[in-house]
């Protein structure tokens, strides 16, 4: 029987079949986003939560481990984060709302600044590159901000009512976690059970080292742009800390981020020479943080090239903006890593997975088949031999 495939040759068939995979997956990427973008008010408090989580399981493990009930140890660990963190806030709060009045006029007399050099070297009218900006800023703003007010109060509804859940999810993970994925992992099949439990244990080691190493490595970070803007004499000193430890959520990207607003605000208040200060400060800090605090403190948890973050943190910032920047590299990171304890490779510090046996199988039947015990001679309940 002829078909009409067979005067079409075998290298185009192979890329047509290569091209049709490739478009599937592609429709199934893409209505996975879809999916995601929908119901991110959901999912983010989810992720924020298994981020917290796995900043707060170790204290939470120390309690159980001397006898603090589960519930009464989840509780305890909630406050006191949820107290440290309002403590924070209060001290801080006082001092960075004073300062950050400020920050704003800073950085635009900075931009202003640099605005004006552009201009005198490039040739242009007098205000053209500020007029261009303030056009695009307003194009930009007229389409995305219709109704601010009402748009700010559903914002701010969506943002308490995220911060609730993730709270709640949070206590209940550092609760019932375990049991948790214990009886996902029974759900499964046998011969599936190891094989999903070693690539999530994996995946949530994985997690685990990232929160708690981008929370180190962002504090040594503004520590150290700190220390130097004071030493230069750059104001605002606080405001710009905070930025550069936020902004250090985001690798490579945030980074460049407070450098920039740091260098803006030192041309508006001190001049050329201190702006070109507090670039060296930052240059210095960024290869700190790639040559020594990465290595020693990140490099068991994301085994990623830098290429592959700087693609990963762009492409999650154009998919869903500053939330996909933010949680692009842990994503990329846990799921390497929950693929290589799937196909049962070494992980980060060269250790092969163990080799856990299979399940032992049911003996075989004898010839007569099995006689039940205690059952009478005219009710024998044999089972059929093979």
């Amino acid at each position: 029987m002829t078909s009409l495939l067979d005067g079409v040759p075998r290298p185009l068939r192979v890329a047509a079949g290569a091209s049709a995979c490739v478009i599937l997956l592609i429709l199934g990427a893409w209505l996975a986003l879809e999916v995601v973008s929908r119901l991110l008010l959901i999912l983010l408090p989810i992720i924020i939560a298994l981020l917290l989580t796995s900043v707060l399981s170790w204290p939470n493990a120390r309690l159980r481990r001397v006898g603090v009930p589960p519930g009464l140890a989840a509780a305890i660990v909630l406050l006191g984060a949820l107290a440290i963190f309002v403590g924070v806030i209060a001290l801080l709060t006082p001092v960075a709302v004073d300062d950050a009045s400020s920050l704003d006029l800073r950085v635009t007399e900075g931009l202003e600044d640099v605005t004006g050099w552009l201009e005198s070297r490039f040739g242009m009218e007098a205000g053209e590159l500020d007029r261009r900006i303030q056009d695009a800023r307003g194009s930009i703003s007229g389409s995305a901000l219709t109704g601010p007010l009402t748009r700010g109060v559903f914002m701010a509804i969506e943002i308490v009512a995220g911060a609730l859940l993730a709270l709640v999810l949070v206590f209940f993970f550092l609760r019932d976690g375990e049991r948790m994925w214990g009886w996902f992992v029974h759900t499964l099949s046998a011969p599936h059970r190891v094989v999903v439990d070693r690539a999530g244990r994996r995946a949530w080691a994985t997690l685990r080292s990232y929160a708690g190493g981008i929370v180190l490595i962002a504090a040594l970070n503004a520590l150290m742009i700190g220390v130097a803007l004071w030493l230069i004499g750059v104001p605002l000193v606080l405001p710009l800390t905070l930025l550069t430890f936020v902004a250090a959520f985001v690798p490579i990207v945030g980074a460049v981020s407070a450098g920039f607003a740091a260098a803006m605000v030192a041309l508006a208040a001190e001049g050329p020479m201190s702006a070109l200060l507090v670039i060296g400060a930052a240059i210095v800090v960024e290869q700190i943080e790639s040559n020594v605090w990465e290595p020693l403190i990140m490099s068991r948890a994301v085994e990623l090239h830098p290429v592959v973050i700087l693609v990963a943190v762009a492409t999650g910032g154009i998919l869903l903006g500053l939330v996909g920047a933010f949680l692009a590299v842990p994503a990329v990171a846990v799921t390497w890593q929950a693929f290589r304890g799937v196909r049962g490779l070494p992980d980060n510090a060269g250790r092969r997975p163990l080799r856990i046996r299979p399940p032992t199988p049911w003996p075989r039947r004898p010839a007569g088949g099995y006689t039940l015990p205690g059952a009478s001679a005219s009710r024998k309940a044999r089972w059929p031999a093979r």
